[in-house]
């Protein structure tokens, strides 16, 4: 008995001794039904990760929930207090003791992972290099050189080696290239219009689109003019996304001369993962500092208000030396030792946000509540002596004011050559609030004299040590009118680079960041404070952010659209050829029974 001859386009389903193990693992991991469930996996995680932010800062739910393999999420996150507004929903739960705990949920990271192995799997499985021999070679020689250049764009936006310079054209040359482009791209699609056969109907609809939208484009460059000159971080983005669309057709000419009609898919997905692999990098390596300085004012640190550091300062006759204790120790209640202080230091309590308030009589007992449990503290010198601190809630990713936390922490320092034991007080409200806000004087620390040697203890923001020195030249604030809101910040700095010695000025303002050393800077800002003589003195404050690879997505937006075009165009185009050829078939068909009749 002969087999049934199959049907032109007929997909026969695949012998199962002919499919390998490999072939097999990757067509379950290529799984439509795995994607779909990772989707909502992922929705419901945003859902969660958003409601949790009622009741947590936004960067512990970015951490907890987006940036880790697994998160516990407690069922009273489903319950934020904005919907009880009249009823402490939370304090109920707790003061009664109502047993509602959670459940363990994917985080961001495992469901991004499982996205990328779901989607390499599918193009191993399904994409298949049915180009012709030489088309393959010479895509994949295209591949190979867009991914070096890509490589090169994304290292080069860093400006790791200094200050950020001009391309290598001009602005105004970039500029009226694109208006040139523009009108010589309007012009092509306007003669293909009068080319076209006329009965291609949905593609002299796309083309009159086209030219339509190109000619507007065209107008409101030459309108615009110079407008590039005030637009210079506009135009080197643009800069940087023309490099984008240019390495992007190159890989679209590789990817279509391996996969022909599927080159467009091949890049889409290549920019989505690149996406992607950027999230994961980010963070892993991104940082955000903050640098606070006053008019004249020299700094050379950064700080982080996400993390907080107790400070040890030695005061030596040669040098000044500094011990950082990171606030994981202090927050977990370890004994903390080093070789340069001779004493130990304990965490009697520690609140990771808390305010300030007076005592009634100086030295009298602190009362405070550690892991469910009163315990009696009285501070032995210091500001703990006529101040005491209380833990408040944290500050939430909801608050309208988008503050930061203000730790304080109770500290035992039990010397060891005596049974002497010290208890202090400290609270970022008399460094980093009451403070000089990013400058260290030491006139808001605890001191302690231990063995003729002075000990000042700080608990602060933690602070990094950078390559370079900023000095504050000028800074001022523009309002709206009639108003005390600001419209633009704006600063200008000279930067000292303190290995070679190189001084360069730079201004930075809301929309115009600078980049130097692999890190930008953005203005985010402006602040007075009182002088001796009455005046006031501008403070300028800068975010830091370290970011690599900030080019990524960029580029990678730039692939996805290219390969949506190439992709949903050919499509299209294919789908006017059937409809055209069925029309064509249907006249052909029609003008046969009047032959006859003939």
């Amino acid at each position: 008995m002969s087999n049934p001859k199959a049907d032109p386009g007929q997909l026969l389903p695949a012998n199962p001794k002919n499919k390998s193990a490999l072939m097999s693992v990757l067509q379950a991991l290529a799984s439509l039904k795995i994607t779909v469930v990772l989707f909502c996996l992922s929705m419901f995680l945003v859902l969660v990760g958003t409601l949790a932010q009622a009741t947590e800062g936004i960067w512990t739910v970015i951490d907890s929930y987006f940036r880790s393999f697994y998160v516990f999420i407690p069922f009273k996150a489903f319950l934020p207090p904005a919907w009880f507004p009249n009823f402490d929903v939370h304090a109920f739960l707790d003061r009664n003791n109502i047993p509602l705990h959670g459940i363990y949920f994917p985080g961001g990271k495992a469901i991004g992972v499982g996205l990328m192995i779901n989607l390499i799997a599918a193009h191993s499985a399904r994409f298949k290099a049915n180009g012709t021999p030489s088309g393959i070679i010479s895509g994949s020689i295209s591949v190979l050189i867009g991914l070096l250049f890509t490589a090169l764009i994304v290292a080069g936006a860093s400006y790791s080696d200094g200050v950020q310079d001009e391309p290598m054209v001009s602005y105004a040359f970039i500029w009226r290239t694109m208006l040139s482009t523009t009108i010589a791209f309007a012009a092509a699609l306007t003669g293909m219009i009068f080319l076209i056969d006329r009965r291609k109907s949905l593609e002299i609809i796309l083309l009159i689109i086209g030219v339509l939208l190109s000619i507007t484009a065209a107008i409101g460059l030459f309108v615009l003019g110079s407008m590039y000159e005030q637009m210079e971080s506009a135009m080197r983005i643009v800069w940087q996304l023309a490099q984008a669309t240019i390495v992007g057709c190159v890989l679209l000419l590789g990817c279509s001369l391996i996969f022909k009609n599927r080159g467009g898919i091949v890049l889409l997905h290549f920019g989505i993962g690149l996406m992607m692999v950027n999230e994961l990098f980010v963070g892993m390596y991104a940082v955000e500092e903050k640098i606070t300085a006053a008019m004249g004012e020299t700094t050379e640190y950064a700080y982080n208000t996400q993390e907080v550091e107790l400070s040890i300062t030695v005061r030596d006759k040669d040098n000044d030396r500094v011990v950082s204790i990171p606030f994981q120790q202090l927050r977990d209640g370890k004994k903390i030792k080093h070789e340069l202080l001779p004493f130990e230091i304990d965490t009697v309590a520690y609140f990771p946000n808390s305010k300030i308030t007076s005592k009634s009589e100086r030295g009298e007992v602190d009362f405070v509540t550690v892991k469910n449990k009163e315990v009696q503290i009285k501070p032995t010198s210091g500001r703990g002596l006529y101040t005491k601190a209380i833990e408040v809630p944290r500050v939430t990713g909801a608050d309208k004011n988008q503050q930061v936390d203000t730790a304080s922490v109770y500290i035992s320092v039990k010397q060891e050559n005596n049974d002497k034991t010290n208890v202090l007080l400290l609270s970022q409200y008399f460094s980093d609030l009451i403070g000089t806000k990013g400058w260290d004087d030491g006139a808001n620390t605890e001191k302690l004299l231990i063995d003729g040697t002075v000990y000042e203890f700080n608990l602060r923001f933690r602070r990094t040590l950078k390559p370079y020195q900023l000095t504050l030249i000028s800074a001022k604030k523009d309002s709206y009118a009639g108003s005390d809101s600001p419209s633009e910040y704006g600063s200008t700095f000279t930067i000292l680079d303190k290995s070679s010695k190189e001084q360069q000025t730079a201004v930075i303002s809301m929309n115009n960041p600078l980049r130097y050393k692999g890190e930008t800077f953005y203005q985010a800002g402006y602040n007075e404070r009182p002088s001796g003589n009455g005046k006031r003195i501008p403070i300028s404050t800068l975010q830091v952010v370290t970011n690599q690879g900030w080019m990524i997505p960029y580029v990678g937006c730039m692939y996805v659209v290219i390969g949506m075009i190439a992709q949903f165009g050919g499509g299209l185009l294919k789908f006017s050829e059937r409809v055209q050829k069925r029309s064509r078939k249907k006249a052909a068909e029609s003008s046969q029974p009047e032959l006859k009749n003939l």
